[in-house]
Formats: structure tokens, C-alpha cells, sequence
């Protein structure tokens, strides 16, 4: 088994697609895919780089493909962020680490009249064993599955056939010192790796703080590496509060950066396409930061709600299973294809052992760092406090970035987007609708679905204390599973153009 390589400058730095056809795996990626006789990887991960043993390490923000141990052997992240696309073709075996860029490769395209992309790309909040494992696709055969997969390693025969296994990390602890040192050990390891001089570029590192926990605490393990640059937003007037400049000037940050979320809506780049092929826009509101994080590694505080909460104890598996949210895990992944950044979402880091996580967070020791209330993450205010934050400076209010288009009319997403982006989604929604009525069923389906969400809001507004449960399915939305048809559809194009140049 060999790699043949055809590196494609056209194309988002660190997007791939491979196709196993005989004894040859011929892969045509962009640029800042590190490449060789052995694997190739976009990312990295925790461990020797020149070794390209990532198969082994417990903290992986990648995916690639070894051929080391004489199988064919692919791999995604560690935790569930990166997603892997696949499906059979009669050239052979193709699979890639961007949607758009497989379809675009087969000359395949989204089923129209399906409406569930938005669900299947959201369902990795169901953890790596209850996701979608399966979408229909238009080939040039006719109708097709296609695969994703999330969270796991791939070994693939020469006929097609795969087995998908679950990673699993092998590091424990049972205090919060044990914790600390086993994030901090394996977050070396990534820089170490990210920074190789074997590497044909380095990449630098970049934080987000807030006033928040997650962020706030990411930023502190990252400070801890040497990372001296960090982003905030302070404007509009909504952020301002939770700007967290000064917290990262005591940490020591001298690169204080700060931003306008409301930038996003100038945009002339359709952003919102790039953002929504991943399955939502709620990150799109970081691309006004992306030439502070393009060819670095981007901290952040993704899934600290989940990971670091102090009442998760009756709730943490060991499958991700974060139940029924709005939104799942926010990734834009076409985005950081295209800026060669590498996410690093550091509450996810040993998440697999969140039961032991939990267990830390529940622990004597950490009293004295839990406030109480339906806010209280010990582990985060802990690192935070450790570095000479007071308590009251953090961690007092939750608010977050970024929004979901979920449960929006189209009309209603004009206040979202850009003028650009929005006349180009407006367009596909005229043109490319679907047929009537699978259409109306999906709508029907979808608001009996979220009666409750509907409901909730009307009382709250009303001031009734009322509150009904909510389903836990989550249900691709009318003007929301459009949207992301078109991020799909349009970048599809876009690499179309873009591939065998």
C-alpha cells in the first residue's frame, strides 16, 4: 500500500480527500497537510511528530490516515469535533475531512427533498455512538449513503469495507492535581508537535477569554504554554460586559486583542455558507478574529457547560452524550480548513473520562471554589483563581458568544447575516426549496417537535411561571436545514472548481 500526493494549492489549506483505489491511496489535499510515505495528518496531536504515531495519543486535534502497521488505518480527533465523510464509489473507496469537498470529488450533490443535514451534522451532541451515522446523497448511480464518522479510528479494507472503533484515551486521574497535570502534560505534547521543526511551518497559538468560566480557564491552561496572545469581544454593547481583557493582562497576556462581533454582518465573503456547511453558524462571529488565529492553534472553551459543571455528576458518560441541545458542538469546520487553524476545544480534552471529571469537580478539596447555583464550575474557577484572579472577577453571570439560526424563519435570519450572505441564501431558497411536500412535513414534524421551546419563550415574555419539558430529539428546522443545504451546496461548487488544478 502506498500514498500518491497531489497537492492542490486551490484548495482550503488543510482539507483532504483520499480515494483507496488497488494497492494506491491517492489523496489530493491542500498545503498544510503534513505528508509522507507513512500517513499524512491535517492538525495534530499529542506526541513525536517525525514518529506520526497519532493512533496511540490520548489528545488528538486532526485527522489523517497511517499505513504504518501495513493497514489502512484513518483517524479523527480525539474528542467529537472533526468529522470524517465516506462512501463508496466505483473508482473505489472515498472519504475526506470536509462534506463539500467529498461530494465535490464524486461528483455528488445533497438530496434536496432530505432535510435532516442540519440534525445528522448537529447530532454529535448524541455522543459518538448515538450520532448519525448515515445521510443519503445524489451520485451520478442515483441515490447513496454516505458515512460520518465521529470520534473514532477507521480501518478500511481494499474493497471498501470499514470497521469504525471508538478512541479511547488511557489517561486517569482522581484529583483535581492529577487533572491539572494530565491537561497541562498533554497540552505540551500538542504544541510541541504543532511547533516541530520537521514541520514545513510552525503554528502559533492564540486563546478567547471572557468573564466567563471556560474560556477564562482555557486561557489560563494556555498561558501555562507560553501563549501570549488572546481575543476578546467588547463591542457591541452586549459584550462589553463579558470582555476579558483585564483578566488576561493579570494572567500576563501582552497581546490583548480586541473585537466587534458585529462585524460578521459586513462581510462580503458569504461566511455564513462556510460557517453553515458545518451544520450551524453559531462561531461565525469569531472569523473577525481570523487573521489574529490563521495558521495557528485556537484555544478555546467549547463544552466547560458540559464538561466542567459541578451538577454533571448526574448526568457524565463516557460517550459525549451531551442529551438534547439547541445547538451542539459549535465547529465551523470549513472555516478552520480554510484558515489552517487547529481548534483545540480544551474542556473536550480527556472527555471520554467525564464521569472523572465530574467526580473532581464533586470533591472536598474543591469546595472552597463552588459557589452554588445553577452556575458553578469548580475545576475552571479553580485554574483561574490559582492565577491571581479574584473570585468576583469571573464566573459571575453567564453569557456566551456567537447565536443559532435553529428556530428561525428565513426572514428572521436577515438579522443574522450578512447583506450578501443573506441575498445568496434568499436565492437558493427560491430556487432550490425542495419539492412542496416533503417540505411541509418536515415543518409539521419539526414544530410539534419544539412545541415546548415555542411555549417556554411565550411564558417567559408574558412572565407566566410556566415552563413545559422539551423534547429530547432534535429535529432539523425549515429555514435552518435550507441553510445548511446552501453552506453545502456552495462550497461544493466553490471546490469543484478548485480540484485537479
Amino acid at each position: 500500500m502506498q500514498f500518491k500526493y497531489n497537492i492542490n494549492n486551490q484548495l482550503p489549506p488543510l482539507a483532504w480527500f483520499a480515494l483507496i483505489a488497488g494497492d494506491t491511496i491517492n489523496v489530493e489535499c491542500g498545503n498544510a497537510v503534513a505528508c509522507n510515505d507513512q500517513f499524512f495528518v491535517s492538525g495534530a496531536w499529542a506526541g513525536n511528530f517525525a514518529d506520526g504515531d497519532f493512533l496511540h495519543s490520548d489528545l488528538r486535534c486532526m485527522t489523517g490516515c497511517s499505513i504504518a502497521n501495513q493497514g489502512i488505518t484513518f483517524s479523527t480527533s480525539s474528542y467529537p469535533q472533526e468529522t470524517m465523510f465516506s462512501m463508496n464509489t466505483p473508482e473505489g473507496f472515498a472519504i475526506a475531512n470536509s462534506l463539500p469537498l467529498l461530494l465535490a470529488a464524486t461528483d455528488s450533490k445533497l438530496d434536496r427533498n432530505f432535510f435532516h443535514y442540519e440534525e445528522a451534522l448537529n447530532s454529535v451532541a448524541y455522543g459518538r455512538l448515538r450520532y448519525i451515522k448515515n445521510v443519503p446523497v445524489i451520485t451520478p448511480r442515483g441515490k447513496q449513503q454516505l458515512n460520518l464518522h465521529i470520534c473514532c479510528t477507521l480501518d478500511v479494507a481494499t474493497d471498501g469495507s470499514f470497521k469504525a472503533t471508538p478512541i479511547a484515551t488511557a489517561t486517569t486521574f482522581s484529583t483535581f492535581d492529577e487533572y491539572h497535570n494530565a491537561m497541562s502534560a498533554a497540552l505540551r505534547a500538542l504544541r510541541d508537535n504543532a511547533t516541530d521543526p520537521a514541520r514545513t511551518k510552525a503554528y502559533g497559538m492564540v486563546s478567547t477569554i471572557s468573564r466567563g468560566y471556560d474560556a477564562t480557564a482555557a486561557s489560563a491552561l494556555c498561558r501555562e504554554l507560553g501563549c501570549d496572545t488572546t481575543l476578546t469581544f467588547n463591542r457591541p454593547v452586549k459584550y462589553a460586559e463579558d470582555c476579558g481583557s483585564d483578566i488576561a493582562r493579570k494572567m500576563g497576556y501582552t497581546h490583548v486583542i480586541e473585537g466587534d462581533a458585529n462585524e460578521v454582518f459586513t462581510n462580503e465573503q458569504l461566511w455564513e455558507a462556510e460557517a453553515a456547511a458545518g451544520g450551524d453558524i453559531s462561531l461565525v462571529v469569531f472569523d473577525v478574529f481570523s487573521k489574529q488565529y490563521t495558521n495557528c492553534m485556537l484555544f478555546m472553551g467549547v463544552r466547560g457547560d458540559s464538561m466542567w459543571d459541578k451538577t454533571a455528576i448526574d448526568r457524565c458518560n463516557e460517550n459525549f452524550d451531551y442529551g438534547r441541545m439547541k445547538i451542539s458542538n459549535p465547529q465551523n469546520p470549513e472555516h478552520w480548513l480554510r484558515t489552517n487553524t487547529i481548534l483545540v476545544s480544551v474542556p473536550l480534552i480527556f472527555g471520554d473520562h467525564w464521569p472523572q471529571i465530574a467526580h473532581v469537580s464533586n470533591l472536598d478539596e474543591m469546595k472552597p471554589y463552588s459557589v452554588g447555583g445553577n452556575y458553578d464550575r469548580p475545576i475552571p474557577r479553580k485554574l483561574v483563581e490559582d492565577m491571581g484572579i479574584e473570585r468576583n472577577e469571573f464566573g459571575m453571570s453567564k453569557k456566551g458568544a456567537g447565536y443559532t439560526c435553529h428556530f428561525d424563519t428565513v426572514g428572521r435570519m436577515a438579522r443574522k447575516m450578512s447583506l450578501k450572505s443573506f441575498n445568496s441564501f434568499s436565492r437558493y431558497c427560491r430556487d432550490k426549496k425542495g419539492d412542496f411536500i416533503p417540505r411541509v412535513k418536515n415543518g409539521i414534524i419539526f414544530y410539534t417537535t419544539e412545541v415546548a421551546e415555542y411555549v417556554n419563550r411565550a411564558t417567559k415574555v408574558l412572565k407566566i411561571n410556566y415552563s413545559m419539558k422539551r423534547n429530547e430529539h432534535y429535529h432539523s428546522g425549515p429555514a435552518s436545514a435550507l441553510l445548511v443545504q446552501w453552506g453545502v451546496d456552495t462550497l461544493r461548487k466553490q471546490y469543484k472548481k478548485n480540484l485537479n488544478k
